[in-house]
């Protein structure tokens, strides 16, 4: 800001009153209308000046670009005139550098905010952004002394807090204060006292009616208690505290043992799917129980795994939920694809080894028809035993048929039902997907397995792998029924058609093996084979 008459902004000069080697950057006096001046040696030569008159009182941009003669005068950013001195250096003055005045005289007569000098030759748009930075400075400056917070929230999410912003100086017209946790941030008219505040870590600054900013402060709002219930108490030992999830140092009580007990709502009843075994008070949402219901005069037993209601047996029934019964007692011919059971184009059901015979308790089919497996009973021989062991087998027509192979409240489960179960018991999620043997790292197929009645695949012992059913699934060997009607595998293998067809049109098949601890995905040539059917309750 220029108020008076002829000054220097800085210069270089050796001698008082000026000598034969200096240079400056000044302001002219008013008979060269007061504009931008730069002079070389000799003492009292008149350099180049700018263009543009500076006017008194207001803030100006001034800059000026020595480059080997060239002379270049810049206002507020915008170009004032060029021109070209004998000089083309500045290395022949070896004075100190003064500013606002020439070796005690020439005073400049102002206010002077800032002043650069660079060893290179800046561009237009250099000075220009320089210039856009500079302009309209604040004098004098805004300036917080502090900020005080003066209640912290009561939790986490409450916004009860109280911050106090005290000011050095500036008179500040509103108050920018931005939650670096999070996306939010405002502006307010100013007040030293700012209520309703979060807990977090904020940045705050004020601005005046000119647009001038202050530095901007952090500061940060503990809260009272660390966690909240139902989120904090991972390791459930009723308190929340810095072995659970508390490791936000914001919290007045980190690392405290002394917490309040947690009251964890939910739903407190085991029986129940919405079962939460974290929650201390029932809040009234248990809803849909895991009971086993009777069907056409059957009980079947049941297992909570997860959030899901499964059937812990293969389903049994020849009758949809309406009433309207499957196809039955449909045998093999001699002839391979020319069966009942193959021509059949409707949903049908069988039992292991119905209508048939197999005296030999060895490897191998036994004319055939069935085979026995590895076992001390002989399911060929003894059908009804099989249907009370391994329920029914179905072909694919029966698992999709509208009427339901289920009872009411239950269906026949999808593929999307297998991969909730597997993923509760571990499976990889890039594996859930796949096809063939999955979860074999976890063991998924061991889970789901009975641990009784599997025998081994072949004659070797050591290929056998028990099962555990920690699950309480309770899959059981049951075998399968080929596309024209023979009876295998029972003793070994488990094969479980979903409610979900593949791309082709093909069925979505889980299949479990005694030699292998994964549960197989996939499709089988055939729609008509004959697998087992388990139930899932609806959700």
């Amino acid at each position: 800001i220029l108020n008076g008459t002829h000054s220097r902004i800085f210069n270089s000069t050796e001698g008082v009153g000026g000598g034969p080697d200096r240079w400056l950057f000044t302001w002219s006096p008013p008979e060269h209308e007061e504009k931008m001046q730069f002079q070389v040696d000799p003492s009292g030569s008149n350099g180049p000046y700018g263009s543009t008159p500076l006017t008194v009182g207001e803030w100006s941009h001034v800059a000026m670009v020595f480059d080997e003669g060239q002379v270049s005068f810049y206002h507020n950013g915008v170009a004032d005139g060029s021109t070209t001195i004998a000089n083309n250096s500045l290395a022949h003055v070896l004075a100190p550098i003064q500013i606002g005045s020439a070796n005690a005289n020439s005073f400049f007569h102002g206010d002077i905010d800032d002043i650069g000098i660079w060893s290179q030759t800046l561009t237009a748009s250099q000075i220009e952004t320089l210039s856009e930075a500079e302009i309209n400075a604040c004098v004098p400056p805004l300036e917080i002394q502090d900020v005080t917070v003066l209640s912290t929230p009561t939790s986490r999410y409450a916004d009860d807090g109280v911050i106090a912003i005290s000011v050095a100086t500036g008179q500040p017209a509103s108050l920018s204060i931005a939650n670096l946790g999070s996306s939010s941030a405002e502006v307010i008219p100013f007040t030293a006292t700012v209520p309703e505040i979060g807990a977090g870590i904020y940045a705050v600054s004020v601005q005046d009616s000119d647009g001038c900013s202050s530095d901007t402060l952090a500061v940060m709002l503990p809260y009272e208690l660390c966690c909240e219930c139902g989120v904090g108490d991972v390791d459930t030992d009723g308190i929340c505290d810095n072995e659970d999830n508390c490791f936000d140092k914001r919290a007045l009580n980190f690392s405290d043992a002394q917490n309040l007990d947690c009251v964890i709502l939910g739903c407190t009843d085991p029986e129940y799917l919405e079962f939460d075994s974290s929650a201390t008070d029932d809040d009234g949402s248990c809803i849909s129980v895991c009971a086993a219901p009777t069907y056409y005069g059957y009980e079947y037993d049941v297992v909570r795994i997860g959030a899901q209601c499964w059937f812990a047996e293969n389903l049994r029934t020849a009758q949809y939920s309406n009433g309207d019964s499957l196809q039955t007692g449909l045998g093999r011919s001699s002839v391979a694809y020319d069966s009942p059971w193959y021509l059949v184009e409707e949903g049908a059901c069988a039992y292991y080894g119905e209508g048939e015979t197999c005296q030999a308790q060895s490897w191998g089919n036994c004319s055939g028809q069935c085979w026995a497996g590895e076992m001390d009973w002989d399911p060929c021989e003894d059908d009804s035993l099989a249907l009370n062991t391994y329920g029914r087998l179905y072909n694919f027509q029966a698992a999709l048929d509208p009427r339901n192979l289920c009872p009411v409240g239950w269906h026949v489960s999808t593929d999307s039902d297998w991969q909730i179960l597997e993923e509760h018991l571990n499976m990889a999620a890039d594996e859930l997907f796949g096809l063939g043997y999955r979860g074999t790292l976890n063991e998924v197929g061991v889970k789901l397995r009975a641990d009784h009645s599997w025998w081994w695949y072949g004659t070797i012992p050591s290929d056998f792998i028990e099962g555990t059913d920690i699950s309480g699934f309770s899959a059981l060997p049951a075998g399968n029924r080929s596309d024209i009607g023979d009876y295998s595998y029972v003793s070994d293998q488990s094969s479980f058609y979903t409610a979900s067809t593949a791309p082709d049109g093909r069925a979505i098949v889980r299949h479990m093996n005694s030699g292998r601890k994964g549960v197989w995905r996939g499709s089988f040539n055939s729609n008509k084979i004959g697998c087992s059917i388990r139930c899932i309750k609806d959700q």
